[in-house]
């Protein structure tokens, strides 16, 4: 078979998206060598275009500089005829929510005291990496930004580890995101990270407590169907200690709540110290089962994934395993005796936690393994027949399909008392009342009514089709001032708050400032007027709007564009 990237026998592909592949392959070497690998490689047409070969190699940048056995393992990452690839430890095992799956399918919680142990280890990890320094003894500042259970991995013989570095922040990686972007999953982020307020390994730590308290608890912590909802819990819901869901240990209890605290300053100093606290922890529980025996009590049958062999499609990959007029520069070693042949095993935990940083999909089937398998084998596979172009399949005529109903446009008439009140729907300025709109049956719009001298009201408007509604709003007069106006050289009013989204996403400016993309929760401005700009050139919007932030208040914003 030949070799791909000078040295890589594939065996099997897992994945294919948006940035390229990922494979699972044998490093070959003097015959008889070979070691499980997993193959990233970059798509050739992208490594034209400015910024993508940065983003691919990010990974590989800051993962290099760790040497940490709770940390993944990147062997080399190259180029090789015209193709950036990255090789990487293959792990055997599962992610935790493979594992949190498992075993509620199997109706085996995970014990305490292996619930402990594997975040312990996850955290001496992480403050491996938030400690890393380049050659020079310089702090790298590495801060992961995406724990979660899918970046988190325990091997069959127990062991955890760190995995996907691929949006980390560190002051060696070539790419940098856009202010105010938000990376990561949102129901794992610390409040400072979502109000852009700090990113330092606080927010690892946070990260992993919720990870720890989902771990405990058996059920999910922040979790809603919309990202502001998210986004709300984290910064705003009381947190409950897991103990308020199942029994857990009051020492785990502590260690996860602080953890959780909202106030990075109230968390344990580092993840060492979080390591530490679940050692005495731990030491409290006594004897108890190890992450290998659960690993071992769960079995091995949703570990295997079975994909298609190299043997069966070459010509579907993107990157040619044999460039034409060359000649692979390592010969494979002499097939092993003849035996039958099987597929390789390639566990499913590593393609989401592989492929998670670079938004790639994949397709996997579980399947029984017999247990325990051979060693992995290359298996000799028969010369490929000479590519011969395939017909165009004939497609059948597709019928037309019946023209759907067209919505019929809701009809909302507003009416205010007192009369004369300004009228504002999504945001958008209408007039003076009484106003009579069309509006979009099925969605929510927002309501806004002020007027001078009175409070302000707003609600959610929700029409069906076709429907007309008459709404009076009544405004309620703000009780009279005894104080003087103010001087003018009293301070200036008190900043107020922009909570925002948009139908579709789209980055935000304020004043010609980046504000960063939406949604966006409480972002803090100057009370007055402000020009609003929203942008989002793949869906060809681009539109500027007039905002009032009050002095103490938060303005609510929902915008469809679209």
């Amino acid at each position: 078979m030949d070799l791909v990237f000078g040295k890589y026998e594939i065996q099997h592909r897992l994945a294919i998206g948006g940035m390229g592949e990922v494979f699972y392959a044998l490093q070959k070497g003097v015959p008889g060598f070979e070691r499980p690998v997993i193959l990233k490689s970059l798509l050739p047409e992208l490594a034209q275009q400015d910024g993508f070969i940065d983003q691919f190699l990010d990974e590989a940048r800051v993962a290099a500089t760790l040497n940490h056995p709770n940390v993944v393992s990147i062997f080399e990452v190259g180029q090789w005829n015209g193709t950036y690839y990255l090789a990487m430890e293959y792990i055997r095992g599962r992610n935790l929510a493979q594992l949190m799956r498992r075993a509620a399918e199997q109706q085996h919680p995970v014990p305490a005291a292996v619930v402990a142990r594997i975040v312990r280890d996850a955290a001496l990890g992480l403050d491996h990496a938030h400690r890393a320094t380049d050659g020079a003894g310089q702090p790298l500042h590495v801060v992961h930004r995406d724990i979660s259970p899918q970046n988190i991995m325990v091997r069959e013989d127990g062991l955890t580890k760190v995995v996907d570095f691929g949006i980390a922040r560190a002051s060696n990686r070539a790419s940098r995101t856009d202010t105010g972007v938000l990376k990561g999953k949102l129901s794992y982020m610390a409040p400072e990270q979502i109000l852009a307020t700090g990113m330092g390994p606080a927010v690892d730590q946070f990260a992993l407590g919720v990870v720890l308290w989902e771990l405990l608890a058996h059920r999910r912590l922040f979790k809603a169907d919309r990202d502001l909802d998210v986004m709300t819990k984290v910064l705003e819901e009381p947190l409950l200690p897991p103990s308020s869901v199942t029994p857990v240990p009051a020492s785990l209890d502590a260690v996860t709540m602080r953890m959780l605290e909202r106030d990075p300053s109230q968390r344990f100093p580092s993840c060492a110290e979080v390591a530490a606290a679940l050692d005495a922890a731990m030491a409290e529980l006594g004897p108890a089962e190890s992450p290998a025996d659960f690993m071992r009590r769960l079995g091995t049958d949703d570990l295997v994934v079975r994909t298609k062999a190299t043997a069966q499609g070459q010509q579907n990959f993107v990157i040619a395993l044999k460039p034409q007029g060359a000649t692979s520069s390592v010969q494979a070693p002499s097939p092993p005796p003849a035996r039958a042949p099987r597929t390789g095993l390639v566990v499913g935990a590593v393609l989401a936690a592989l492929v998670a940083g670079a938004g790639m999909w994949v397709v996997t089937r579980s399947a029984t393994e017999p247990a325990p398998a051979p060693p992995l084998v290359a298996v000799p596979q028969p010369p490929p027949a000479p590519p011969t172009p395939a017909p165009l399949p004939t497609l059948a005529p597709v019928p037309p399909d019946e023209p759907a109903p067209t919505p019929r446009a809701a009809t909302l008439t507003i009416t205010t008392t007192p009369a004369k009140a300004t009228v504002r729907v999504d945001g958008k300025p209408l007039g003076p009342s009484p106003q009579t709109l069309e509006l979009s049956p099925g969605e929510t719009h927002y309501l806004l009514v002020e007027k001078a001298g009175f409070k302000r009201a707003e609600q959610d408007i929700t029409l069906s089709d076709g429907e007309s509604k008459a709404l009076t709003v009544t405004l309620t007069a703000l009780e009279p001032t005894k104080r003087p106006p103010p001087p003018r050289s009293e301070a200036p009013l008190e900043p107020g708050f922009l909570t925002l989204e948009t139908e579709p996403w789209t980055k935000v400016a304020v004043d010609g400032e980046p504000l960063g993309s939406t949604p966006l929760f409480k972002k803090r401005l100057p009370a007055g007027r402000h020009q609003l700009v929203l942008v989002n050139e793949g869906a060809n919007v681009n539109e500027q709007r007039s905002i009032t932030i009050a002095p103490n208040e938060t303005t609510k914003l929902k915008l469809k564009l679209k």
